[in-house]
């Protein structure tokens, strides 16, 4: 999802440094996980992270614009 954003296709998390893809099938096939809505978990990970803000902005910053437009696409309300 986030790929699709023009302004964020090379989005690479920050603390990983590389490409990666996550899948998740073995753990749904394997131990029964059933993964939540990413309305539901993408809400739930933004209030969080609203909670405890960092020191400093990071280096990534400057996609900060990008980030909030395509996290209203999945209908969240972002503020600052």
């Amino acid at each position: 999802m986030i790929a699709e954003q023009s302004e964020l296709a090379k989005y690479e998390p920050v603390f990983l440094g590389y490409r990666h893809v996550l899948d998740i099938h073995k753990a749904i096939s394997d131990l029964d996980f059933q993964p939540s809505p990413i309305s539901q978990w993408l809400k739930t990970t933004v209030d969080t992270i609203a909670k405890q803000p960092p020191d400093k902005a990071a280096a990534s910053y400057g996609t900060r614009c990008a980030e909030i437009d395509a996290a209203k696409k999945f209908g969240l309300k972002i503020t600052g």
